[in-house]
């Protein structure tokens, strides 16, 4: 999924697992040879993907719960990387790689990972938390059956799948979606104020609908 919003700015939407996404980031880059690649990565997911160490950032969030979240939800995206041959996160790197290829400069563009799972428990009930463990034990690994994986960038299929989540839990779609759309709205906006050349944003496909509407808006705006 390829979103240019005027001539300066391209949003192009990957599936974490699919090895084409990386292939289609690579090339675009390439071919567009910005003076500026976003990437949806904070510092502290950068750092745990290229090494073992832990950033020191010296944060309060409670980390004791966060990190039972986050190593769970890296046992599903690895099991299903495992599948389809990709594991999460190998997009984003070869974002990096391509990008200091061109020698265009790299952003993380997205909001701490612990604050992000730090308000995903904050924010759903306990309903909501055995939900999620359900729907993952019973059914998230039978996703292949209903549907091709590598359709998951189209944008249809994008919308109907977010509208789906939404339906599924409001405050786990405000966090993981809707709060952090608005973060890296911020981002890629102050990344446009400040530059001057073409600028390539490598986000989750579920993110680009709201990426685009809002920084649209703030572009009209910006024009009146």
């Amino acid at each position: 999924m390829i979103r240019r919003l005027g001539d300066r700015l391209i949003l192009i939407g990957v599936a974490h697992i699919l090895p084409k996404s990386k292939t289609e980031v690579e090339k675009l880059i390439l071919e567009e040879e910005p003076e500026i690649v976003g990437v949806e990565l904070c510092y502290r997911r950068y750092i745990s993907l290229v090494s073992d160490r832990k950033p020191e950032d010296g944060g309060t969030i409670k980390l004791s719960r966060t990190a039972i979240l986050a190593g769970f939800l890296k046992i599903i995206q690895d099991k299903i990387g495992e599948e389809t041959g990709m594991l999460p996160g190998e997009e984003m790197l070869s974002a990096i790689k391509s990008a200091k290829e061109m020698d265009a400069k790299v952003e993380l563009i997205d909001r701490n990972i612990n604050l992000t799972l730090q308000r995903l428990l904050d924010r759903t009930s306990i309903l909501d938390k055995l939900k999620i463990l359900f729907s993952v034990l019973f059914s998230f690994f039978k996703l292949g059956d209903e549907l091709k994986l590598e359709d998951l960038t189209e944008e249809k299929l994008v919308k109907e799948l977010v509208s789906s989540f939404r339906d599924f839990s409001e405050p786990m779609y405000e966090v993981l979606i809707e709060e952090r759309d608005h973060y890296m709205a911020d981002r890629i906006f102050d990344l446009i104020q400040k530059s001057s050349g073409k600028i390539v944003c490598v986000v989750g496909a579920g993110h680009v609908p709201g990426l685009a509407n809002e920084l649209e808006s703030r572009l009209r705006k910006e024009q009146l």
